[in-house]
């Protein structure tokens, strides 16, 4: 896994509905960052936008493309002006669902 191969997920993820309709910011607009954190499978850390992912716990192509998909989860929020941008409340489940739904994860898991 590579800052190069998440970046080109995210331009992937990006460009299918639901998130294609979230104005989110264009890859290189995006920091994304590929570290062993053994805690998380991934995070967002806003201004710069940074994703941060790990190369402990994404170690298959669907949990990869299911962590950067979260990720934009919590951007969007964030972008929106969501105050609860950072955790999985209400608002994140909403637009997570949608992911997930089109995507064919499991929201559990997501």
């Amino acid at each position: 896994m590579t800052a190069a191969n998440c970046r080109e997920i995210y331009d992937m993820l990006a460009g299918i509905p639901p998130i294609r309709g979230w104005r989110l910011p264009a890859s290189d607009a995006v920091e994304i960052k590929v570290r062993a954190m053994k805690d998380c499978f991934a995070l967002y850390e806003p201004e710069p936008h940074t994703i941060v992912l790990s190369t402990l716990k994404n170690g298959h192509l669907d949990t990869l493309v299911r962590s950067i998909a979260h990720e934009m989860v919590h951007m969007k929020l964030y972008i929106k002006g969501d105050a609860h941008w950072h955790g999985h409340e209400h608002s994140f489940q909403e637009l997570a669902d949608s992911v997930c739904d089109l995507l064919g994860f499991d929201p559990k898991e997501f």
